[in-house]
């Protein structure tokens, strides 16, 4: 299996080595490289998600502490909660497709 920090660093090497071996197989490299970009956009999206996420729940604890109403804070926790399902979803998607497209890339010839 190819590994990705190459195909991402180097990859008109890749696409080099890859047409000596014939069979057309260096056209999955842009498949490769936009999937990677993907994955890679989603997991950032999941990660800002997340730490908003958290940024809430502490402001939540602080106004329960203090007694105050904190019900339109548990509304968008819950908004976000969902969308941290779905981004960790499309991650997860974007991850098995691109081991499988790395999965399919025979290795680079020597």
């Amino acid at each position: 299996m190819l590994d990705i920090r190459l195909v991402r660093e180097k990859p008109d090497f890749v696409r080099a080595r890859l047409a000596t071996r014939g069979g057309g197989d260096e056209a999955k490299i842009d498949e490769v490289l936009r999937v990677d970009a993907e994955r890679r956009k989603t997991e950032t999206e999941l990660q800002r998600s997340q730490s908003e996420r958290n940024r809430l729940s502490k402001e939540i604890g602080g106004k329960k502490s203090r007694g105050e109403a904190s019900n339109e804070l548990e509304a968008e926790v819950r908004k976000i909660g969902e969308q941290i399902a779905d981004l960790t979803q499309r991650a997860s998607t974007f991850d098995e497709a691109q081991r499988n497209l790395l999965l399919e890339t025979p290795n680079l010839p020597h």
